[in-house]
């Protein structure tokens, strides 16, 4: 798992860390550690995978329909250039020219995201094109997630902050751009924390100026409230998710979710799987040990885990360990069988924020707009038109759940989608 910290990820840990404390806040023995999370959720990840093995798309409701296929790749490129830290480096990666661009910061501050307009003189639009977290001070937009009032219903409160801040750097120039190209439309596009964004800003938009605008959101996180979703299918938004990217599914509802199937989870049968956690430490056992006492320890860990996740677990490393170290602590090899222990602390240590538990209850948050579902199917990719059910309040745990949620990995799916015939 050391490899998945990214910053996406690490904001995900902070708040099911949190629903996990609510959730178990009676019940002092249920405590749970960053590190332990991690084990359970490597362990449903693997399971989750050979179930996903199997899955068939529904060919009814596969992407058929070129012109939006051109759509989603042609304002992907744009989502991918707010990344870039020059001018030039956004005409690398986009169809633009660097007299496209009218105004861009690309530096981006606490709740001030990266950005750059363009007049895109291709598709005859004034575009607008969001970053998403790149930096430690997007985390502190990202993990700013109590509620706040917008418009007649709330938003994230961090993402609300840095609408109203977009609002007042561009909508001066938009203006400007829409006087002297009268025909043309506008969009506004993004990726992450980026396309939650410029979808909030699209409803501002629409509903304070009165001003029709489309919008292009890939792999947002749930960001407007149940009553914004009919105006956002009205008003032109697109939200697009790659498979089992994480971030999407990040909700309250998941979240809760995913702490139930952790609570109920047979954490012997965790400890004792082919997983990491148990080949590392019953690995190194047998080897010094020998098959006949590593059983024996093996039973007495169990007898250990039986007591509960947090108390069992802990006194069945510490059981381990200290066997361990008295048959060897003359030749060197303790390092060995306590280094897996050590990283996994380690990794859960250097993700948590040290931030206060939030109590508080989250309010429900919706994805937007019209959702392209891009599937993964034998290595092949199929865009599939999902609606709000139940579906995005489940995290799709996966091994891929990561690098799905990436713009690069996003615009390479797309480009190579395939049609239904």
């Amino acid at each position: 798992m050391q490899n998945t910290f990214s910053v996406p990820f690490q904001s995900f840990l902070v708040q099911l860390k949190r629903t996990w404390d609510r959730a178990c806040k009676d019940d002092e023995g249920s405590t749970i550690s960053v590190a332990e999370l991690c084990v359970g959720l490597q362990y449903l990840m693997e399971k989750a995978d050979k179930e996903r093995e199997s899955r068939k798309i529904p060919r009814a409701s596969i992407l058929r329909d070129p012109f939006v296929l051109i759509n989603l790749r042609h304002y992907c490129m744009l989502a991918h250039g707010a990344y870039s830290d020059s001018v030039t480096a956004i005409c690398s990666k986009t169809p633009l020219v660097e007299s496209d661009i009218v105004q861009f910061q690309l530096v981006s501050k606490q709740e001030q995201p990266a950005y750059f307009l363009a007049v895109d003189h291709l598709t005859r639009n004034i575009v607008l094109s969001v970053c998403g977290t790149k930096s430690f001070q997007d985390v502190l937009t990202d993990v700013n997630v109590e509620t706040t009032e917008f418009l007649d219903g709330y938003g994230p409160k961090g993402i609300v902050a840095a609408v109203y801040w977009l609002q007042e750097q561009v909508m001066v120039t938009i203006i400007d751009e829409m006087s002297k190209y009268p025909d043309y439309g506008i969009v506004l596009v993004g990726h992450s924390l980026g396309g939650a964004v410029a979808t909030l800003l699209a409803l501002l938009v629409r509903k304070r100026y009165g001003i029709s605008v489309a919008c292009y959101s890939y792999a947002p996180p749930p960001c407007i409230c149940p009553s914004f979703v009919p105006l956002t299918k009205e008003g032109g938004v697109t939200t697009v998710i790659l498979d089992t990217d994480l971030i999407p599914r990040f909700n309250p509802e998941s979240l809760d979710l995913l702490v139930e199937q952790l609570r109920t989870l047979d954490w012997q049968q965790v400890y004792f799987s082919n997983s990491e956690l148990h080949s590392k430490l019953f690995g190194v056992a047998v080897n010094y040990l020998g098959e006949e006492t590593t059983h024996q320890l093996s039973r007495q860990v169990s007898n250990y885990l039986r007591k509960g996740l947090r108390k069992g677990s802990q006194q069945a490393l510490d059981f381990g360990k200290n066997i361990l170290l008295s048959k060897f602590a003359d030749n060197g090899n303790v390092k060995e069988i306590s280094k897996w222990q050590k990283t996994v602390t380690d990794i859960g240590r250097s993700c948590w924020y040290q931030c206060e538990v939030n109590t508080k209850e989250m309010k429900p948050l919706k994805l937007a707009g019209n959702i392209w579902h891009i599937q993964r199917e034998d290595k092949r990719y199929f865009g599939v038109v999902s609606d709000q059910g139940e579906y995005w309040n489940r995290i799709e745990l996966s091994r891929q759940m990561l690098q799905d949620h990436r713009i690069s990995q996003i615009q390479l799916a797309l480009q190579q989608m395939q049609l239904e015939e």
